[in-house]
């Protein structure tokens, strides 16, 4: 049973670790303190030992002031009286820079004659700037040859800077010219892309674009009209007359404002002599229906007085079926005629979409082609703005290289070389620097190679043994002592009632364990208080509890307590006590010691023995619950020979202290041996540890003083 909460999001785990780790370091910190502090200590006294063993250095000092006038790309002169951050660090690094050190070091050279190592290589320049004045600083063993060497590094800046500004100015002139001898080439070569293009085409661009618009109109309206004539003539009664035929396709090709010869053929060839043959043939159909409804008439007048086989009426009938005969054959010729001129509308119509196609294709060609001389032209237009850019850039340096452009001058030069200071306050602090350092490094290494667990999480890092318990730790409050009936230690009370709680509702199968031994895997992690208070706690809740001391070697128990060391628990395995003499009654209710007893030579040797197990048996019967407290076991075998003999095994890791090596090593005996092991107590927990969480409310723990209590000592029966 884990004591401490499973659940939680991913940021709350890692909060939780992160502070662990802060409370892990701060532990270390405070524990090993003294690292820290002797690497400081180590590193400010080296440090001071160099400085007081530095051979005594002078100090030349100088300055150069920014002066004179620029001309900026505007031609307007103004006068220099501030410069920025960034120039200011490019002077400084161009004054301490190894090329100004040699051209010094060539100058005195060539002046003083050879130089001696040692003075060369112990002198060093520093500068710094406050506004348009920088001081430059010469640090060297010799005086003179210090001033000489200030003096020629400033001269030596001064020719050096002036050299770059040339150089400078030599390589940005060269460079445009190159852009501009390129630029020109390409504008040559945009002047003759453009006359190329249009030379290929052969028509203005702007003018083709207008024409291909107009007749691509004029086309979609010849189209339109077609198709309307088309369905009219789809809808138009076969049996009736059509109209004639040119009048409707010469209106339609005057709507159309012209058009293409052949269309204008094609409308002009319908305009001849077939249509007065249709305009006549609707004339004749109209006459014929009119000659059959005549004599229709005729007929059915006759009809009243005559009789069918009469000769008039057989002449109607015959003139009737003649006109008839008539009237189809004219209706049938009306029919082809109607075919004839909606094939022909069709043909119309499949050539003006052939055309519209056309039409759209070179009003598309004439577009890409516009846009592609726009193209051109742009380019051109970019290529010359770039071109009188650059000629305007090589006027401007032509211009600037006839102005004065070194404008910083020598405003003081060497001084009188005076003692350098020590340099303690630097010396220190980077002593300080190196020692912290150095320390966290040395306390980082510690803590890596340490194994011992300081919190939850670091045991939860070495081993996935459930914990039970708890035990904080309580120093200030006197930790060490027994618990009390009505103890004020409410956070180690409510830790003991917590390992009670689980052993008394800890999901199990079977019977649950009576019988509890408490080890460690070494000495010094608190096990027997654990025992001792565990006792007290299952007697102060009224359980019938036997406290064994099994550690037959160094045992004291008996002190505690107050009660005599004989007969004990090793009379009782010798046989030479029974175990009701030798059980102990204490102040406590309910809580009974068996106590050592005499050191035995074989201990291990003694709990192997039968009596052991019936001891236990007859103990089973009496008591509600036997805590034994046993040897470590790591030190002795003694604790590895009870443990299989017992319910259940609570091992004590004590945080900070045991080695997980160690831990693990013990653990891996217990369960060798076959012991059950129902979880871990982990004791000496840091309460300020920020996964310590519990029983953090002390005014909800203290209630009003209880009635007066007297305990009277229990009896073995």
């Amino acid at each position: 049973m884990n004591t401490l909460p499973s659940g939680g999001s991913a940021s709350g785990s890692l909060a939780a670790v992160f502070w662990s780790r802060v409370h892990r370091y701060r532990a270390l910190l405070s524990r090993r303190w003294w690292v820290l502090a002797l690497t400081i200590s180590l590193a400010l006294c080296v440090q001071a030992w160099r400085v007081m063993n530095q051979p005594p250095a002078y100090q030349a000092y100088g300055r150069v002031i920014m002066s004179g006038t620029v001309q900026s790309q505007d031609r307007s002169t103004r006068r220099v009286e501030m410069i920025t951050n960034d120039y200011a660090k490019t002077i400084i690094e161009l004054i301490t820079s190894n090329s100004t050190r040699q051209a010094a070091l060539k100058n005195l050279e060539a002046r003083e004659g050879s130089l001696p190592p040692a003075l060369v290589d112990s002198v060093r320049l520093d500068a710094t700037a406050q506004g348009t004045i920088f001081t430059i600083v010469a640090t060297g063993l010799d005086p003179t040859f210090t001033r000489k060497y200030l003096d020629a590094s400033m001269d030596a800046f001064l020719a050096v800077r002036r050299g770059l500004a040339t150089n400078q100015m030599d390589k940005a002139t060269e460079g445009l010219r190159g852009q501009i001898m390129h630029l020109e080439a390409e504008l040559k070569a945009d002047d003759e892309a453009i006359l190329t293009f249009q030379r290929e085409n052969k028509f203005i661009i702007s003018k083709d674009s207008d024409e291909a618009n107009r007749d691509l109109n004029n086309l979609k309206n010849r189209l339109v009209f077609f198709k309307s004539q088309a369905d009219a003539l789809e809808l138009q009664d076969p049996n009736k007359p059509a109209a004639p035929m040119s009048a409707e396709l010469g209106s339609g090709v005057n709507s159309s404002n012209g058009g293409s010869a052949d269309a204008s053929a094609g409308n002009n060839g319908a305009r001849g002599p077939g249509s007065d043959v249709e305009a006549n043939a609707g004339g004749d159909v109209r006459m014929a229906e009119q000659a059959v409804v005549k004599l229709q008439a005729e007929y059915d007048d006759f009809a009243r007085d005559l009789k069918p086989r009469h000769p008039k009426m057989l002449r109607l009938k015959s003139e009737i079926e003649a006109q008839q005969k008539l009237l189809d054959n004219l209706r049938k010729q009306n029919r082809e005629t109607n075919g004839q001129r909606l094939a022909l509308v069709r043909s119309l119509i499949k050539r003006t979409d052939e055309e519209i196609v056309k039409a759209e294709q070179k009003s598309l060609d004439v577009q890409f082609k516009k846009a592609e001389l726009d193209k051109l032209r742009a380019k051109l237009e970019r290529d010359q703005q770039a071109y009188n850019t650059l000629n305007r850039s090589v006027a401007d340096l032509r211009t600037e290289s006839t102005v004065q452009t070194d404008v910083i001058d020598v405003l003081e030069r060497a001084s009188e070389p005076v003692p350098a200071k020590p340099g303690w306050v630097k010396a220190l602090l980077f002593g300080f620097i190196i020692g912290t350092g150095a320390g966290l490094g040395v306390l980082f290494l510690l803590d890596r190679l340490d194994d011992r667990m300081g919190s939850f999480s670091d045991f939860q890092a070495f081993f996935s043994e459930p914990v039970i318990g708890q035990i904080p730790r309580d120093a200030e409050h006197g930790g060490d002592e027994l618990l009390k009936f009505d103890d004020a230690r409410h956070q180690l009370v409510e830790s003991y009632r917590n390992i009670r709680s689980s052993l008394l509702y800890m999901p199990m199968d079977g019977e649950r364990p009576r019988t509890l031994l408490i080890t460690s895997a070494i000495p010094n992690e608190g096990k027997s208080t654990i025992a001792q208070n565990l006792a007290l706690v299952m007697a102060f809740a009224g359980m019938r509890t036997l406290l064994i001391d099994g550690d037959l070697r160094r045992g004291a128990i008996h002190d505690s307590f107050g009660v005599a060391r004989e007969p004990g628990f090793s009379g009782v395995l010798n046989g030479e006590a029974h175990w009701r003499d030798a059980v102990k009654t204490t102040k406590v209710e309910n809580l009974f010691l068996l106590p050592r007893g005499r050191n035995l030579p074989q201990p291990s040797e003694t709990l192997l023995k039968a009596t052991t197990d019936e001891l236990l048996k007859d103990l089973y019967g009496e008591f509600d619950y036997i805590i034994i407290d046993s040897s470590p076991l790591l030190a002795a075998d003694d604790t590895a020979s009870l443990a299989p003999k017992i319910d259940a095994v609570l091992f004590v890791v004590r945080l900070a202290f045991t080695p997980a090596k160690m831990t693990r090593k013990a653990l891996e005996i217990l369960e060798k041996r076959q012991a059950n092991i129902p979880g871990l107590i982990l004791n000496f927990v840091d309460t300020k540890s920020p996964e310590f969480v519990y029983y953090q409310y002390p005014e909800y723990y203290h209630s009003p003083a209880p009635e007066p209590r007297v305990e009277t000592p229990a009896k073995v029966s």
